[in-house]
């Protein structure tokens, strides 16, 4: 899976709790999650506020613990401790 198709496959299958995330499927989401949380923390460095941070925070919240959930089924664990 390529780096752009992880992140299309993070977005589509945002609400997706069901299925797995391959390896590559996982870290691709959280190399682009750590480059954008970076962006906009630059952004709130530069304005004085926090507005930026806290958006991509909550617009990241569910796609974050549905991959991470998917991941968890692919390797063998169960999601729902």
């Amino acid at each position: 899976m390529t780096f752009v198709d992880a992140i299309k496959s993070g977005f589509v299958n945002f609400a997706n709790f069901k299925g797995r995330a391959g390896r590559a499927e996982f870290w691709y989401w959280v190399l682009f999650y750590v480059l954008v949380s970076l962006v906009a923390g630059t952004v709130d460095n530069t304005s004085d506020t926090q507005t930026v941070g806290n958006l991509v925070s909550l617009a990241f919240l569910v796609p974050n613990l549905s991959i991470s959930a998917r991941r968890f089924r692919d390797a063998g664990v169960t999601p729902w401790l």
